[in-house]
């Protein structure tokens, strides 16, 4: 049990956790307080700050956790980095500026003025570089710190609509708290290197433009939803896709935990293939498990999260479910198999392709369908993705065995007779909404580790750099 609690698994996970359980705590809050207009309001404008988060930030995050595993010269590769981080947000930043002052006016200028420090706070962020030493015992501990204050300020000062404005600046002290209290534990190069920092530019410049397209087809939904419908109809959307996207965070965590490992063990075949066949089993068993539990807990979710407003939500909670398991193995294929391999180019074009695809998709269906058309737009991009990545990456031979597609479809069987199980008992307690929702989590969760646990141990066991245990 030592073993476990010291692993770097078990702090990722309790990053993740701290990140998941603050925002459901705080949702309800917030979305009876802002209502489905002041819900969508925010949503558009974070939507918006985060392409320029992403322009600062480059492809620095993944290009950083995959240099610094590699342990050669720390200190130096850090500073290039942050040099070439502190560049590019400049940048960023002053885009942003420009672009907000020409197009915009009035109400939405001075909110995208007051949201512009969250672009600089989280352009800068050096969870990367923590991620490749693989010390996320102190990302756990900044966010938990973090997460109190912010948790505190939300629930005493975000009472309604007109407390956007207060929200806005709640999440950039957050933001500010994560950067300061990782500072003290950086470690600079004596030497700034301008030529030093350039040659990181090609590299992180081609992943990000993956991220990019990622972001696009992902969010670009909401940016074509403010142009051509309401903000309550991006706050209905908002709110219905909310809980797919909570659980994709929990499933992407596992990639996010194994790049650093993954991508130290590239050359070591046989390992690299077992670890990834297990951690692409488990996700995809987890991704199964999560979409069932928002699938069957849609209604319950409107009424623990929400009210009666968010009730046109249930039709987007539904179909939206299957995101977590699409996206999830999505995550897991692109970047633990194509960056830990150096596959950057072809993960990038693959990116820009369902970047391109998603737009045009969104520009036909969302004057038409509104946020119909958004979710469906989002479902058939990341499907046809999916497709892509198991084609190119070559991964069809090892993924796809006999012996596991039979367990997984006696997996599949066995959550099916629960499902109906379930239908029966939330029938049966058609007002204990927070009970209907505990039982569908834990029943479930419960079959996955039943059926998951010797994988689950390998894993664990090769997180505690026990590789003698797993080849």
């Amino acid at each position: 049990m030592k073993k476990i609690f010291k692993s770097i698994f078990f702090y990722s996970y309790l990053s993740t956790f701290l990140n998941l359980v603050t925002p459901l705590i705080l949702f309800p809050v917030i979305s009876n307080a802002l209502g489905p207009e002041g819900l969508g309001m925010y949503a558009w404008l974070e939507n918006f700050t985060k392409y320029f988060c992403v322009l600062g930030a480059l492809g620095i995050p993944l290009y950083g956790v995959r240099l610094i595993a590699q342990k050669e010269d720390i200190k130096k590769s850090f500073t290039e980095l942050f040099t070439l981080n502190i560049f590019t947000t400049f940048i960023s930043i002053s885009i942003y500026l420009i672009i907000v002052n020409i197009f915009y006016e009035s109400k939405e200028l001075y909110f995208l003025i007051l949201i512009s420090p969250l672009i600089v706070f989280n352009s800068i962020n050096f969870d990367w570089y923590f991620h490749g030493l693989q010390n996320f015992k102190h990302i756990a501990k900044k966010i938990f710190f973090s997460r109190i204050i912010y948790l505190v300020l939300i629930i005493n000062l975000v009472k309604s609509i007109n407390d956007i404005d207060k929200y806005i600046v709640i999440n950039i002290i957050y933001s500010i708290l994560i950067i300061t209290l990782s500072i003290n534990k950086l470690k600079f190069d004596k030497k700034i290197s301008l030529s030093g920092a350039l040659r990181h530019f090609k590299p992180t410049l081609t992943l990000g433009l993956s991220q990019f397209s990622i972001l696009i087809y992902v969010f670009s939904d909401i940016f074509i939803l403010g142009i051509y419908s309401s903000k309550i109809d991006i706050g209905l959307y908002s709110f219905g896709t909310k809980f797919s996207y909570i659980g994709t965070i929990l499933i992407g965590v596992l990639a996010a935990t194994f790049l650093p490992k993954l991508s130290s063990i590239v050359n070591e075949k046989l390992i690299f293939d077992k670890l990834f066949k297990e951690i692409f089993d488990i996700v995809f068993s987890l991704g199964l498990i999560i979409s069932l539990i928002i699938y069957l807990s849609s209604n319950t979710l409107i009424h623990v999260f929400g009210n009666d407003l968010f009730s046109k939500s249930l039709l987007v909670i539904k179909i939206c479910s299957i995101l977590p398991l699409i996206i999830g193995l999505n995550e897991v294929i692109g970047k633990l198999y194509f960056i830990s391999n150096k596959k950057d180019e072809m993960f990038s074009k693959l990116l820009i392709f369902g970047m391109f695809l998603n737009l045009f998709l969104n520009f036909i269906f969302i004057p038409k369908f509104s946020y119909f058309g958004a979710f469906s737009t989002t479902i058939f991009t990341e499907i046809t993705l999916l497709l892509l990545f198991l084609y190119f990456s070559g991964l069809s031979k090892l993924i796809f065995i006999k012996k596991e597609i039979i367990s997984n479809l006696f997996f599949i069987f066995f959550l099916l007779l629960t499902s109906f199980f379930l239908i029966y008992i939330n029938d049966s307690f058609e007002n204990y909404h927070i009970l209907k929702l505990i039982i569908n989590i834990f029943s479930l969760f419960i079959i996955f580790i039943i059926h998951k646990k010797t994988q689950l141990k390998k894993i664990l066991q090769y997180e505690n750099n026990n590789r003698g245990s797993y080849t």
